[in-house]
């Protein structure tokens, strides 16, 4: 057996609080070593959540951190890299200079990634951790994954392997410091205040998960692992830790009514961490009053671990990017199930966009990102007419946009609401009547997929799915559909020719659908 090529890299996280770099070398999943670890301390979360803006100063101390960076990666002799900043510079007002004068500054290119992109990464290493390593298998019965950051609150519910919900809410512990001023944190109601802050936040997730059972409670994120040092739990860099409901609710009627400077001087805090020590106590027994969940799983698994995972298997485990999508795409039936779509045709749709992908995506410069793109909108090309059948059009559009949808990126959902959009159209010309952001000409990619889509749900127009089998031809310039039916086709191969002409523009083929015998 040829021996596995050993590969190196930086994987760096610019963080709200630190920007971690590991250099690794790796032949696969399974075999990863971490060379070294860097970690520096900025308070980049804080000063953007209060003026909106990175400082001057703070761009120059990240770009003295980033150049130390890279030369111990030359040091190393380490090229390749992958470098990701969440929500400090995601929410940044002066995003865009920032990343520029980095680039210029370092040669480091930042992507940017939103906050469901944030808590898809993590749930990466997390199901790495969790299942294929086996160390502690995810039970199959509910579990809540709670991600949190110094700028948000990530709530995912999982159940059989499936995520049936998905919320993000701007309440991450340095953004509550910030919420209250110094004296009323100090108050002796600023206890009972954070609390009623805090449920009126988390309150519609509540709702949602009132009658569902739920094992589990997962707490992830580095600001979460203040909660360790309240605890008094110590670990190692690989080492889960555990508590049970009994041992949380004794330790929160502990520390019940202590103000920060008694947490301080009690648990042996630093001053950050005294100032996010009460909202964590707090947020955490919300959450376990809110899941019922008899244990507390806090795993050592951050960001940059997920990073590092998803970096190597876009590489070399096609495997597990199948896993991870079947992931995303349970959450997007699970939004369509809330809109209460018509999931047999949905799913049928979705098959035949992939049958029609396949067949045209060698010869149109088509990639299997875009395929996930296509699979999505295929999904969720209809939950407008929850709204609206007269202008559900518009309703899918907005919906899409807006959506939290795992694992996509903001230019992701809204070009899966762009295709959704022009799917709905007699005419692909938006005339004017388009919604204000989506701009005033079709971006190729957006036409291509959305042409597919047209074509795919044209042959279940009645919804009945009527075509048993498939097959799907390039010939010369023709497309060619080869349909199996027991019953008459004539709707499908009427809507079928209409939309045609939209098909053999975008992509320069006649689309011709034929049926073919049954045997």
């Amino acid at each position: 057996m040829a021996k596995k090529k050993l590969r190196s890299a930086a994987v760096i996280h610019l963080g709200s609080e630190n920007i971690t770099m590991q250099l690794i070398e790796y032949t696969g999943l399974d075999d990863i070593r971490i060379i070294t670890e860097l970690r520096n301390k900025v308070r980049l979360g804080e000063e953007t959540f209060q003026t909106r803006k990175i400082s001057f100063g703070t761009m120059l101390q990240i770009v003295e951190i980033l150049k130390g960076y890279r030369q111990v990666m030359r040091e190393y002799g380490v090229k390749s890299y992958i470098l990701q900043a969440t929500t400090a510079v995601r929410e940044a007002e002066n995003q865009q200079y920032f990343l520029d004068q980095v680039l210029v500054k370092t040669g480091f290119q930042i992507e940017v990634v939103n906050m469901s992109r944030e808590i898809y990464t993590k749930m990466a290493s997390l199901l790495r951790t969790m299942e294929i390593r086996q160390e502690l298998p995810m039970p199959r019965e509910g579990v809540l994954l709670a991600d949190i950051s110094s700028g948000g609150l990530g709530l995912t519910y999982v159940k059989d392997r499936e995520v049936k919900f998905q919320q993000n809410l701007h309440v991450g512990l340095v953004r509550l410091k910030e919420q209250f001023t110094r004296n009323e944190r100090s108050s002796i109601h600023f206890e009972q205040a954070l609390k009623e802050y805090l449920q009126d936040r988390i309150g519609v997730v509540a709702e949602e998960l009132e009658d569902e059972t739920i094992s589990m409670l997962v707490l992830t994120g580095t600001e979460s692992q203040v909660l360790l040092d309240l605890f008094g739990k110590k670990r190692t860099r690989k080492e889960n830790i555990s508590f049970t409901a009994e041992e949380v609710a004794d330790f929160y009627r502990k520390v019940h009514r202590l103000k920060e400077s008694q947490l301080e001087k009690l648990f042996g805090l630093s001053p950050e961490e005294t100032e996010v020590a009460l909202p964590a106590i707090t947020l955490c027994q919300l959450l376990m009053e809110m899941s019922r969940a008899q244990q507390i799983l806090m795993p050592v698994d951050r960001f940059v671990d997920g990073m590092k995972i998803l970096y190597i298997a876009r590489q070399l485990d096609r495997k597990f990017l199948e896993e991870m999508l079947d992931i995303q795409m349970s959450l997007v039936r699970s939004i369509g199930n809330r809109f209460h779509y018509d999931a047999p045709h949905a799913a049928w749709v979705e098959k035949m966009c992939c049958i029609l992908f396949d067949a045209l995506a060698p010869s149109q410069g088509l990639d299997q990102e875009d395929k996930i793109l296509l699979r999505a909108a295929a999904y969720l090309h209809n939950i407008g007419k929850y709204a609206s059948m007269r202008t559900y059009d518009r309703y899918n559009y907005y919906l899409i946009d807006s959506a939290d949808l795992l694992g996509f990126s903001v230019e992701q959902c809204h070009t899966i609401a762009q295709i959704s959009y022009l799917y709905t159209l007699d005419r692909p010309e938006l005339n004017g009547n388009e919604p204000k952001d989506f701009g005033s000409s079709i971006p190729p990619l957006v036409a291509k997929l959305a042409a597919i889509l047209r074509l795919a749900d044209s042959l279940d127009i009645s919804g009945r799915q009527k075509i048993r089998g498939c097959k799907v031809v390039i010939r010369g310039n023709e497309l060619r559909v080869l349909a199996k039916s027991r019953e008459n086709l004539s709707l499908e191969e009427w809507t079928f020719g209409k939309r045609g002409s939209f098909f053999e523009e975008v992509f320069g083929l006649q689309p011709v659908l034929e049926e073919a015998e049954e045997k």
